[in-house]
C-alpha cells in the first residue's frame, strides 16, 4: 500500500504541475533529472538521520548542515558576484536582504529543525511523505497571490492527499506466536 501511495501522490503532484491553466505542458529533461537527483539525496538524508544521527539534537544537525553548505556558498557569493557592490549601491538592497534572511531562518532553518524532529519521532516514510503537500501549499499561496485556479486542481490535490494517506496507512500488526513452556 505504501508503494501504491507513493505513486498516487506522485501522479497528483505531476498532474498539479502539468495543469498550467490551459497552456501545454512543457518538459525539460535537465530539470527533471535534477528533481530525480534531489529526490535521491532527500531519501539518503532522511534515512541517514533516522539510522545514524538519531542521537544528535535536531538543531545541531540543522546547524552543521547549513555550515557545510554555507561556507562554499559564501565563497562563491563574495568571490564571483557583485553582491557587495549591489548591497551598497542599490536602493532597497538591505531591506531585500532582511526579507531573505527572514525567509532563510523561518522558511528553511526552523522548518528543517521541525522536519528533523519529525524524522526522529516517526518513520522516514511518514516524514518524507509530508513533502507531497508542498505543491498544495504552493497552490494556496498562488491563489492568495491572484494566480489562475482551475477546478481540476481539486482532483490533483485529492490524489496527493490520498497518496499521503495510503503511504501512512498502518496495516494489521503480525500476531506473535506464543510458545508453550516445557516443564
Amino acid at each position: 500500500m505504501q508503494v501504491i501511495g507513493v505513486f498516487v501522490g506522485l501522479l497528483g503532484a505531476l498532474g498539479l504541475v502539468s495543469s498550467s491553466g490551459g497552456n501545454t505542458f512543457s518538459f525539460n529533461i535537465t530539470y527533471a533529472l535534477m528533481v530525480v537527483l534531489a529526490t535521491i539525496f532527500y531519501a539518503i538524508n532522511v534515512n541517514l538521520i533516522k539510522a545514524k544521527l538519531n542521537h544528535i539534537k535536531s538543531i545541531t544537525i540543522t546547524s552543521i548542515t547549513f555550515f557545510i553548505v554555507g561556507f562554499p556558498a559564501s565563497v562563491i557569493l563574495f568571490a564571483t558576484t557583485d553582491f557587495v557592490h549591489k548591497l551598497t549601491n542599490e536602493p532597497g538592497a538591505w531591506a531585500g536582504l532582511g526579507y531573505l534572511a527572514i525567509l532563510a531562518v523561518v522558511g528553511t532553518g526552523v522548518a528543517m529543525m521541525g522536519f528533523n524532529v519529525l524524522i526522529k519521532k516517526t518513520t522516514p516514510i511518514f516524514a518524507s511523505s509530508v513533502t507531497y503537500l508542498i505543491p498544495v501549499v504552493a497552490l494556496l499561496w498562488g491563489i492568495i497571490d491572484g494566480e489562475y485556479f482551475d477546478p481540476s486542481f481539486f482532483l490533483w490535490i485529492g490524489l496527493i492527499i490520498g497518496g499521503v494517506l495510503l503511504v501512512n496507512k498502518t496495516g494489521a500488526k503480525p500476531r506473535r506466536i506464543r510458545r508453550k513452556r516445557m516443564v
